[in-house]
């Protein structure tokens, strides 16, 4: 009698015999559970643009930088960006510009003071705003261009499964569609002549069939797509017959 096979050695046959799918491609919305069979690289900046951490005051570092709850400094606010603006309005001396959450900071502005760190907060945020605590640093709660990612950068590798945060990954990367290889099609048999589906009447016996239900949903699970799920019982070629039904178009 031959010694039985390890599970790795068994694994080992399986997959020699295994011949990699081509890939296809798809849309990043429609890609859901596939495979990537190439790597995805930014098309765009992450962030695309330097924008406001928090809604606040887009400010020059120098007019706050001796802010003080005793000595706060009161900036005229010269304009109002909300999400989504296209405005680049220029700051001088002594202005500030009030800015939402995701807002393109000005060009002229080297910090946000949030609006819980001013005088008066949101309310008291036109037209002019007071500023009692200097921001930490030149650059407070900006986020810069590119400092997650830049064009050309791999924001996910080869052979990754696509997910909910692989595939908004892709998206914010400004990908449209992704390369995966194309899903495993599979057919799941149970073989035993006492598996009944469950739900039928039981004769003395036989048992509810279950294992081609959960290698099934495994086998989704891991994204394949099961074309069928069946079982065929023990006796005569029944099985040899649904093997040879499966031509290699079936593949």
């Amino acid at each position: 009698m031959s010694a039985m096979r390890t599970v790795e050695e068994q694994l080992a046959l399986v997959l020699a015999a295994v011949t990699p799918l081509p890939a296809e491609t798809l849309p990043v919305a429609e890609a859901q559970g596939r495979t990537l069979h190439s790597p995805v690289r930014a098309v765009v900046d992450i962030p695309v643009f330097d924008n406001s951490a928090m809604d606040g005051c887009a400010v020059r570092f120098a007019d706050v930088a001796s802010a003080s709850p005793t000595e706060g400094v009161t900036l005229t606010v010269v304009a109002d960006l909300p999400a989504g603006t296209s405005d680049n309005p220029p700051l001088r001396s002594g202005e500030a510009a009030r800015i939402m959450t995701g807002s393109p900071v000005p060009t002229d502005a080297a910090a946000l003071v949030p609006f819980e760190h001013t005088a008066g907060g949101l309310a008291a945020s036109l037209p002019s705003v007071t500023v009692p605590h200097a921001p930490p640093r030149v650059g407070a709660h900006i986020r810069r261009r590119g400092e997650d990612a830049h064009v050309g950068d791999e924001v996910l590798p080869r052979g990754v499964r696509l997910k909910a945060f692989q595939l908004s990954a892709a998206a914010a990367a400004g990908v449209a569609t992704l390369t995966c290889a194309r899903r495993p099609r599979v057919v799941v048999v149970s073989t035993g002549s006492e598996l009944v589906e469950p739900g039928l009447p039981l004769a003395h016996g036989q048992i509810p069939e279950s294992n081609s239900i959960l290698l099934a949903e495994l086998a989704r699970e891991s994204g394949a797509e099961v074309i069928l799920r069946t079982s065929v019982d023990d006796e005569g070629d029944s099985l040899s017959r649904l093997v040879a039904s499966f031509t290699p178009a079936d593949d």
